[in-house]
């Protein structure tokens, strides 16, 4: 089975998306031969209210049952985000859960953001963090979001190691210190391949999959693309060019890691 664990539809303020639906998004995982996409709602981070974008995702990810997976967006700052989110597991169906700290308000790590984690996991829900949305040199002027850091992420899963998460727009290199590396590997993380890359490389939006893996173990990693902020294919050729993974790390990456990681 192969799943994008890394999708979004809805609007994006800044500039328009194309094929930003969930009728396109399908259509893009036939064109590619994926079978599903863990989806959330763009739109959740700039309502006031997320729980109207998590209502919108639901109805229409509804049309596609076992191929676009719902995750629900959520503002721990928010008024009575707890029973939000008991709608979205127990009515919506939704099987994750993303922060966006950088689009919200608080910190990772911080007493809000360590409250909706911890509930998240009292309802068996992963929690996803996105480093960045896009690159910081194509940012807008008015797009006030900072990037989330590595080492932030880990502080939060060292506070609650007994969780499961999912780390977006993943940049493993960045993760420096020893007790952070440390919170990382024990911990149940999965990191998305959007920066990876198969062939050696040493710029800032891109990292060696073979040395992230050789230090975090090949169940870490699980196939990603931030569609429709990029290109599908580009994605699937980062995975297709890593000569030193044979076909059982690729059948990992592409789907196997994602498999059963969800309540």
């Amino acid at each position: 089975m192969h799943i994008d664990v890394h999708a979004y539809v809805g609007h994006w303020p800044f500039r328009q998306l194309r094929g930003n639906t969930c009728r396109d998004l399908v259509e893009r995982l036939d064109a590619f031969g994926i079978d599903q996409a863990w989806v959330g709602n763009i739109n959740g981070m700039f309502y006031k209210n997320c729980q109207k974008a998590n209502e919108e995702l639901a109805a229409a990810a509804a049309a596609f049952p076992g191929r676009l997976v719902p995750f629900t967006t959520l503002n721990p700052t928010y008024p009575d985000w707890e029973y939000d989110l008991d709608i979205c597991v127990n009515r919506l169906g939704m099987k994750g859960l993303r922060l966006y700290p950088q689009y919200h308000g608080y910190d990772a790590g911080d007493e809000a953001c360590m409250a909706i984690v911890q509930a998240a996991q009292a309802h068996g829900l992963p929690v996803a963090f996105t480093m960045r949305l896009v690159d910081e040199r194509q940012q807008s002027w008015i797009d006030p979001a900072k990037r989330l850091g590595m080492e932030q992420i880990a502080q939060v899963v060292e506070k609650a190691p007994s969780g499961k998460y999912l780390v977006l727009h993943a940049y493993p290199s960045d993760l420096k210190s020893r007790a952070a590396k440390q919170a990382m590997k024990k911990a149940n993380v999965l990191f998305d391949t959007v920066y990876g890359s198969g062939v050696p490389v040493g710029f800032i939006n891109a990292y060696p999959l073979k040395t992230a893996i050789n230090e975090f173990g090949p169940g870490k990693f699980a196939f990603g693309t931030a569609t429709p902020f990029r290109d599908y294919e580009s994605h699937i050729l980062r995975i297709e060019t890593f000569r030193e993974a044979d076909a059982e790390l690729k059948a990992a990456l592409y789907g196997g890691n994602a498999e059963g990681f969800l309540r």
